[in-house]
């Protein structure tokens, strides 16, 4: 009896460290303006239908999206660095289950200068996939240009089904 006790948490710890694996940076690093902003790394291999990069674009603003950490789980959170009419927003997010963060939608207000991001989440994984993770925090990078105006504000939205939505807003300094 041991023995199976033993081995099931055995094999538990190691799908948790499936989970808890770093983004593979390698093929389509971020740029800010001014050059590359990270190094590529390697990483250990990612399900198939894991986007590298996304791009969103609405009326007046493009945005890139790229998950670039995973860890284990930490307070949820927003931060923003405005440089002209790029912004760039970085956050850590703990979606439910094997899920990970995913840039939904984009837009932008150029008379309220106001920015805003919905995060929501997505499955790696094939819907007939049977996985079983442990928790985990996923930090993210996305780099925004505007057209016109300069944000003063970004408002970025966490939409994650089966829990509260939450909502942090970064003021210009």
């Amino acid at each position: 009896m041991r023995r199976r006790a033993l081995l099931a948490a055995v094999a538990g710890s190691v799908t948790l460290a499936g989970c808890l694996r770093e983004t593979d940076t390698t093929t389509d690093p971020l740029t800010t303006p001014g050059g590359v902003d990270q190094a590529p790394t390697s990483s250990p291999a990612k399900p198939q239908n894991t986007p590298t990069a996304i791009q969103q674009t609405a009326d007046g603003v493009t945005a890139t999206f790229r998950v670039v950490d995973s860890h284990a789980p930490t307070e949820e959170d927003v931060n923003a660095t405005f440089d002209g009419q790029h912004v760039t927003v970085t956050g850590s997010m703990d979606p439910a289950h094997c899920n990970e963060p995913t840039l939904e939608s984009v837009g932008y207000t150029v008379d309220a200068g106001r920015l805003t991001l919905v995060v929501g989440e997505y499955s790696p994984y094939d819907e007939t996939a049977t996985v079983e993770c442990g928790n985990a925090s996923y930090d993210f990078r996305c780099v925004v240009t505007v057209a016109e105006g300069q944000p003063r504000v970004v408002e970025v939205a966490y939409e994650t089904p089966g829990s509260d939505d939450r909502v942090f807003t970064v003021d210009r300094e």
